[in-house]
């Protein structure tokens, strides 16, 4: 039994006030019969070769020269087929991009003051756990969106991120490294189309915080008014909630700053910061 995660970005830094990583977490068989109906789906008249919420929204793209009626039977008919092949878990991680400028400082060690780094840590680290409180005792595969810039980062990272996911959970270290998967993958949505579910999640829960208040860390939110409200209940009203989802407001982003120095103090985590200077500096 392969446990995969399939996993979309939204939100781009000095644009949008927060990073989200969001997704679903199933089997690999059920994976396979959702790709078959999605793709079945979207086949139909009218057709789309792939979906993107940003397009639908703005009835561009795919859905150049729709009429918006047409496009919410389209986007129903998608959330239809996420609902019948209901996956364990939705998950995400949210970072507040304009709360990590305010607060943390110009470290030594560039890569920890780099909000993407902690949510691609925290993405990871949630859906370990996921797995291991499902029982999974083996590898899992967790697959994100092709990215031209977070692709060769994370590879490049996921090393060190290894060993700083086990050493936070030392009591676990054992069961962490048996499912922590050999490498992460980047795949193109257009091929891999559980990502494209994957959209739709990242798109409502960047959308949910769009109009950013300060200190807030609230998870599960329906959007504030996007027109969509309808699709959103229909998404997230059955979709089994993972516990571990996690938004990094002001409060975990200052006590973040502060772990940061204590970890200077931490032999483990200094010995582990010169191992992997390079790939972190």
């Amino acid at each position: 039994m392969t446990i995969q995660a399939y996993i979309d970005d939204s939100g781009v830094k000095g644009t949008d006030p927060v990073f989200v990583l969001a997704g679903y977490i199933a089997e690999a068989e059920k994976w396979a019969a959702f790709s078959d109906a999605w793709k079945h789906h979207l086949s139909q008249s009218p057709s789309i070769r792939y979906l993107k919420m940003y397009e639908a929204a703005k009835l561009s793209g795919e859905f150049r020269f729709w009429r918006p009626e047409e496009r919410d039977r389209k986007l129903s008919g998608c959330v239809d087929v996420i609902n019948r092949f209901q996956p364990d878990k939705g998950v995400f991680f949210m970072n507040d991009l304009v709360a990590w400028e305010e607060i943390i400082p110009k470290m030594k060690v560039k890569t920890l003051a780099d909000p993407h780094f902690h949510a691609f840590n925290g993405m990871i680290s949630a859906i370990c756990d996921e797995a291991l409180d499902a029982g999974v005792n083996e590898e899992i595969e967790i697959i994100f969106d092709e990215h031209v810039i977070f692709g060769p980062r994370v590879s490049y990272w996921y090393p060190a991120l290894k060993e700083l996911i086990e050493l936070t959970d030392p009591e676990r270290s054992e069961q962490v490294r048996r499912v922590l998967p050999s490498s992460i993958m980047f795949r193109n949505d257009k091929t891999f189309v559980p990502l494209q579910a994957a959209d739709i999640l990242a798109w409502f829960e960047r959308m949910t915080f769009r109009d950013r208040l300060p200190g807030i860390e609230t998870v599960w939110r329906f959007p504030d008014p996007t027109g969509f409200e309808w699709l959103a209940e229909k998404l997230l009203a059955s979709l089994p909630k993972s516990a571990y989802s996690t938004i990094w407001g002001h409060e975990r982003i200052a006590g973040m700053n502060e772990l940061s120095k204590e970890m200077r103090d931490d032999p483990k985590m200094e010995e582990l910061l010169m191992k992997w200077k390079k790939r972190l500096t």
